[in-house]
């Protein structure tokens, strides 16, 4: 009988742990929505107020671009002006041009030391990819196109081809007045 007990309370547990973690799972793709969305507000704040442009660097990991890093324009160049933020492991760009528009991504050669890199990222990145948010706001982005990056699931893996899941996030970022906004379905 106690046997019996203890058993029942271990499904108790069980099914309530199950049913947070897909509770969780379902969380991480709004999160990582937010987080993009807030470090672009934040990045173009950063730019009007300082009257100097920031620029945002994308870096691919793989076959999926997982991470950026804020830089603001000094004297010597480009200085970082945030931590690199990654996306969580569950979480991915969307690899289509279709529903994510980045700028023409450059190619890094085998072992690059560049410092346009993190240290921490070096080897693991293939390509960068960047724009600038200017000091009234807008961006360095040609106006004449949409410009958005998609948030999914990693897992099935996205690839070119495949079409947007049910789950998604779109930060979508206006070329002309920097305005980021996003979209969940």
């Amino acid at each position: 009988m106690e046997l019996l007990v203890v058993l029942v309370i271990g499904l108790i547990f069980t099914s309530i742990a199950v049913v947070s973690l897909g509770t969780w799972k379902a969380q991480t793709l709004p999160v990582a929505g937010g987080v993009v969305a807030d470090a672009l507000l934040v990045d173009r704040q950063t730019a009007i107020s300082s009257n100097a442009p920031v620029l945002v660097r994308f870096f691919e990991e793989g076959s999926y671009f997982t991470a950026f890093q804020s830089y603001q324009a000094s004297g010597n160049g480009w200085v970082p002006s945030s931590k690199i933020i990654k996306l969580d492991g569950a979480v991915v760009i969307h690899p289509s041009a279709t529903y994510s528009r980045l700028p023409v991504a450059a190619t890094l050669g085998d072992g690059d030391a560049s410092p346009s890199v993190p240290s921490n990222l070096q080897g693991a990145v293939q390509h960068v990819t960047e724009f600038e948010f200017l000091p009234d706001g807008s961006t360095n982005l040609d106006p004449s196109l949409e410009w958005c990056l998609t948030l999914v699931g990693a897992q099935p893996p996205p690839s070119a081809g495949t079409p947007l899941p049910a789950n998604f996030v779109t930060v979508k970022i206006d070329p002309q007045t920097g305005r980021v906004s996003t979209y969940r379905p």
